[in-house]
């Protein structure tokens, strides 16, 4: 911590102030200025040994779960994406690859794979009425083209014949195939 850092100086600032007025302070009053000139210089020693608590190192693992949990609640804002959510959890975007690689992807790409997933579900859902299109704004992708093009990737056949496949085996009464690719792993 530099020596003008800002718990530092409060604590300077206060510990002169009470010994410039001691001499009006009670016995009291005195004993609690003590106490919180004790719990101020603790404050301004753990901030100096480990940093302020937005600086703190996590966990990976805890980091990684936090993470995870935040793309699975804003998976339908177009704008995240890898420099955005290391700007959200205070790391740098190659932390943040680092956290991805011990899970075996990248950000971008579990990104991805779980807005495919769910508009997957949502396609196979063909009961809501959902277009093509409202279904990739709902599941994040900015534009219809961008989504039909990652979904024919990721399950061989763009969404409006997927979804027709996955309704036409409902009505024959089997059991529609699972969607290809790996799982998410939450």
């Amino acid at each position: 911590m530099a020596a003008d850092s800002a718990p530092l100086r409060v604590y300077t600032a206060f510990v002169r102030t009470v010994f410039a007025e001691r001499p009006a302070l009670s016995g009291p009053a005195a004993a609690a200025m003590a106490e919180t000139a004790v719990t101020l210089l603790a404050q301004v020693l753990v901030d100096c040994l480990c940093g302020s608590a937005a600086e703190r190192p996590r966990d990976a693992d805890t980091a990684l779960v936090e993470i995870r949990q935040h793309i699975a609640q804003h998976l339908s804002d177009p704008a995240l994406c890898t420099p955005s959510l290391a700007r959200s959890h205070q790391v740098s975007v190659r932390q943040l690859d680092k956290l991805f690689a011990r899970i075996g992807t990248s950000p971008a790409a579990y990104i991805r794979q779980l807005r495919l997933e769910r508009a997957a579900l949502l396609l196979a859902q063909s009961a809501r009425g959902l277009s093509v299109a409202d279904i990739a704004i709902l599941c994040g992708f900015s534009d219809a083209t961008t989504f039909t093009r990652a979904f024919k990737q990721k399950y061989g056949l763009p969404p409006g014949s997927w979804r027709a496949e996955q309704t036409a085996a409902t009505a024959a009464g089997e059991r529609p195939p699972a969607p290809t690719g790996p799982a998410p792993s939450l």
